[in-house]
């Protein structure tokens, strides 16, 4: 997905169906890199399906979801995930568990810009730290 000159995202599936008149997509396998303004890659995500509106440019990640913070190492969890096009966000309203070093921050409900830098979990937060 591009934006004038800039690249937005790359998404790659192992299948894709497209929809013509639901204007959809329906993905299995999937992986997408998100790009930062400068055209750097920030965060990598995979799942086992996914669904794209076609029209509104949303992707929806479900199963096993997890992304990559290229910039933070931050790792985030969960059984769902959107990529929210008109607001260049990824948010959720599933269990979310985030791995950023040794610490666990998990909840449910998520609102993140594309890098994870800006991480908000929404409710029932509890944080923990990984033991050796």
């Amino acid at each position: 997905e591009m934006s004038r000159d800039q690249i937005l995202w790359k998404l790659d599936a192992k299948e894709a169906r497209i929809y013509s008149e639901r204007r959809e997509t329906v993905l299995t396998g999937v992986m997408v890199d998100f790009y930062d303004e400068t055209g750097q890659k920030t965060t990598h995500l995979i799942s086992d399906r996914g669904v794209k509106d076609d029209k509104s440019g949303n992707i929806v990640a479900s199963g096993n979801v997890e992304a990559t913070s290229f910039k933070d190492g931050i790792v985030l969890k969960t059984d769902e995930l959107m990529y929210d096009a008109a607001l260049n966000k990824i948010v959720s309203d599933k269990h979310v568990v985030i791995e950023r070093g040794d610490m666990i921050i998990s909840g449910d409900g998520l609102e993140s810009n594309l890098s994870l830098t800006e991480a908000k979990i929404l409710r029932n937060i509890s944080t923990s730290f990984k033991t050796e």
